[in-house]
């Protein structure tokens, strides 16, 4: 009983929101309709906004070929959810602008919150494109079944297995590697292997041991944080697990045990990993700190503060 009251509880809270996100969603793709309709032809605008429901008993009544119904939903779908998911993308990246500029901004630097901003807007496109194929997938298989009901059926199946899915995780794209490849293909190509090279290489570049270290030293929960060995902001200090020895940032250990407290409703000492999903991982307020890492870090920031007094 207690825990249907409190699955009620929040139900309650999250009713309203939801019916605010879809009607915004609502608004937008009206919005959009208006918009696409100023440069497309009436054609176009038909096969945007008929209805798959209409059509699959449509095309049942004049043809009985099952796969040539199913075939025509999976196009009709294509064209009538392509407005309704560009106008759910777009007030999910305007949600996710938000939260950059009012809670990652003013707590993170420029880069780390810009970085966040990307990952979010590409984790939000492809889990669209996900739904967006899967509806209509869903849409062919159940007007093979059942035109018309099956259509709806199948469409509302097929995103909701593409929504339940893992969120997929961004492509890793080291910019520094990328220009340091393209400095020593520019060097080799100019015949330029000593003296002053005409394309400036990072002064780790040949550092193979150093290969990976953007990787290691950014926390693998939230993919934002770079881990730090400075005092003044404890909430980016590395946290590593009693039982599967995993480190992320402190900062991750706290949002995680406020979120699990929140379910539970009720204090809880240990939480599981996020990475392993390892139980009784991270204590909730005895933080084990990487000393071996943090030391790690300390070293290569003052590495980091030589070679920029001897450029200078």
């Amino acid at each position: 009983w207690m825990d249907w009251k409190l699955y009620w509880q929040r139900f309650k809270h999250r009713v309203w929101p939801a019916v605010f996100e879809y009607q915004a969603t609502l608004s937008i793709m009206y919005f959009l309709q208006a918009l696409v309709g100023m440069f497309v032809s009436e054609q176009t605008m038909y096969r945007l906004t008929q209805h798959p429901y209409h059509r699959a008993l449509s095309v049942a009544s004049r043809d009985s070929n099952r796969l040539t119904n199913g075939a025509d939903s999976f196009v009709t779908c294509l064209w009538s959810n392509l407005l309704f998911f560009s106008a759910n993308f777009s007030f999910g990246f305007l949600l996710a602008f938000w939260n950059y500029h009012h809670n990652l901004l003013p707590r993170l630097s420029p880069s780390e919150a810009g970085r966040s901003l990307t990952i979010s807007s590409w984790r939000l496109a492809v889990t669209m494109i996900r739904r967006y194929y899967s509806s209509a997938v869903g849409a062919g298989i159940g007007s093979t079944i059942w035109p018309g009901i099956g259509t709806m059926l199948g469409m509302s199946i097929g995103d909701g297995i593409a929504e339940l899915s893992p969120e997929p995780d961004p492509p890793s794209f080291d910019l520094k590697r990328i220009l340091a490849s393209i400095s020593r293909l520019g060097n080799l190509m100019l015949g330029n292997k000593g003296g002053k090279r005409l394309f400036p290489i990072d002064k780790d570049d040949d550092d193979d041991t150093l290969k990976h270290l953007d990787d290691e030293l950014t926390c693998g929960c939230c993919q934002i944080v770079t881990f730090s060995s400075d005092p003044r902001c404890p909430e980016r200090a590395p946290v590593s697990s009693r039982e599967c020895s995993h480190t992320i940032c402190k900062s991750c250990v706290e949002k995680i045990h406020l979120n699990l407290m929140e379910r539970v409703q009720t204090y809880q000492e240990w939480i599981p990993c996020p990475l392993c999903k390892t139980m009784n991982a991270f204590s909730s307020h005895n933080h084990l700190i990487n000393r071996s890492l943090c030391g790690a870090i300390s070293l290569m920031e003052r590495r980091e503060s030589f070679y920029e007094q001897q450029q200078h």
